[in-house]
């Protein structure tokens, strides 16, 4: 868990993190999601995107991160 001021580098030293271990990365707005339920992208939308940014490697997929942003 990163946690700081807004423009202190957090989301800078997540994809530096992904970049070194060759690991795909999804960032997504928390704030899209709401207690009753999905207002924005869904789950299945946040894995298929982490997919799409592994080029389709399911197994890397399975070993990338996911980042709940602006909770």
């Amino acid at each position: 868990m990163l946690i700081g001021e807004p423009g202190t580098g957090k989301t800078a030293i997540e994809k530096e993190i992904a970049r070194m271990l060759d690991l795909p990365i999804v960032i997504t707005n928390a704030n899209s999601f709401s207690e009753t339920g999905y207002v924005g992208p869904t789950i299945t939308d946040i894995l298929e995107n982490l997919v799409d940014q592994a080029n389709g490697d399911v197994s890397k997929a399975e070993r990338g991160i996911v980042v709940l942003d602006e909770i």
